[in-house]
């Protein structure tokens, strides 16, 4: 099993990937968290971790859904975005970036190519209207 890091760090390449909010939430946990447990966690962390698996298995499934796919169905944008939001702090606080500085973000090859590809595309624009 990878360390946890690095699933986090999977989980939140899918939520930056394609497809609504509510799937890619479905992918990150699905793929990358769905066998993890709070003890898994440091001790700041169990409970966020707690509270996302209460929240993803809330929900009775309909036939031929999972229960992840169900309770994800029943969460408000708001709650999909906080639930997303989580695991993007929880990786960041694992992997030690939360408090740095974008120049001094230290993140993995795979990582920090997709947020340098989603940094140009803001900064190509910003030029151009500055030049207009």
């Amino acid at each position: 099993m990878r360390n946890l890091t690095e699933r986090l760090e999977s989980a939140v390449v899918y939520l930056a990937g394609h497809g609504t909010i509510k799937d890619r939430l479905i992918d990150a946990y699905d793929k990358c968290l769905a066998d993890l447990t709070e003890d898994d966690f440091p001790g700041e962390l169990r409970a966020d971790f707690a509270e996302l698996v209460r929240a993803l298995h809330r929900e009775r499934a309909l036939p031929g859904e999972s229960i992840v796919r169900a309770s994800v169905r029943k969460l408000s944008p708001e709650d999909a975005r906080r639930y997303t939001t989580l695991i993007v702090r929880t990786y960041g606080t694992l992997a030690g970036t939360r408090n740095e500085t974008a120049s001094t973000l230290r993140l993995s090859a795979p990582l920090a190519r997709l947020l340098a590809a989603d940094a140009s595309v803001p900064m190509a624009r910003a030029s151009a209207v500055s030049r207009s």
